[in-house]
């Protein structure tokens, strides 16, 4: 009789085998490790570049050990840390411009941006036109910036609702004497025309936050959108018939050579 064979046949396993997963997990975070931790270390002096050290399965001579992770591991928190750095230090107005943790940067014309996205028309009051542009930048400076970043915001010198507003933004997020006002050439269409660029280091951040929570509160800023949606309302139907007849009787009222010699022409 024929002994049966001891060895039975060796199984394939199949391609979704966990021990085949996790072997493909690793091959590709062995891949991908080296290049993540190398973006992360040249974002910033202060970012996670010591925290993440790739170590190969052979021990590097010179490297600490105690810093190393599994590469599946490494390649997960190298992830995470590349996209907390990257949107808690890139600050800038506009999206998608190229900036370092080292600026709050509102440029390039301030206003001109902040005017696009939302209402200050040119026919509301000069005050409240000048409130309204510093709230809005000084908002964005007290949410996304920090003290110790330098401020750049840029106007308009033609303009005295630019030149007040930032002004005012500068002077209380920094110290005063460090204000830096330097005139430069602002792109409008095909032309430039005369601007100025301030700048200085955020170290009021803490008191621009208490000084725009005093202004919410004497005067929300919902209550002066309305005034500036009123007052563009109001010069889209023209100037009201009781606006007209008090400047006809203002020029009624005025003491003329053709009122004394011919009786004016009010009747």
């Amino acid at each position: 009789m024929r002994s049966r064979s001891r060895c039975a046949p060796r199984r394939k396993r199949p391609r979704d085998h966990p021990r085949r997963r996790t072997r493909a997990l690793q091959a590709l975070a062995e891949t991908l490790t080296p290049t993540l931790t190398e973006t992360i270390s040249h974002i910033g002096p202060s970012g996670p570049k010591s925290r993440f050290i790739y170590c190969p399965r052979a021990a590097v001579k010179g490297a600490d050990m105690t810093s190393c992770r599994s590469p599946l591991r490494t390649t997960v928190v190298a992830l995470a840390a590349a996209t907390v750095v990257s949107s808690t230090f890139a600050v800038s107005l506009r999206p998608n411009k190229a900036t370092d943790d080292s600026v709050c940067d509102l440029a390039h014309d301030t206003n001109l941006y902040l005017g696009s996205k939302t209402l200050v028309p040119s026919v509301a009051s000069k005050r409240d036109q000048v409130d309204a542009f510093f709230r809005l930048a000084a908002t964005f400076v007290a949410s996304k910036c920090r003290n110790g970043q330098t401020l750049i915001l840029q106007g308009a010198t033609a303009s005295s609702i630019d030149v007040q507003s930032l002004t005012e933004v500068a002077n209380s997020a920094c110290a005063v004497a460090s204000v830096v006002r330097t005139e430069v050439k602002l792109p409008l269409g095909d032309v430039t025309q005369p601007g100025f660029e301030l700048r200085c280091t955020v170290l009021k951040h803490d008191e621009l936050v208490v000084k725009l929570n005093d202004l919410e509160r004497s005067d929300p800023m919902e209550s002066l959108k309305a005034r500036l949606a009123a007052a563009a309302q109001q010069a889209d139907r023209g100037p009201s018939k009781t606006d007209t007849n008090s400047q006809a009787k203002k020029d009624c009222d005025k003491m003329t050579l053709s009122s004394i010699l011919q009786g004016g022409s009010c009747k």
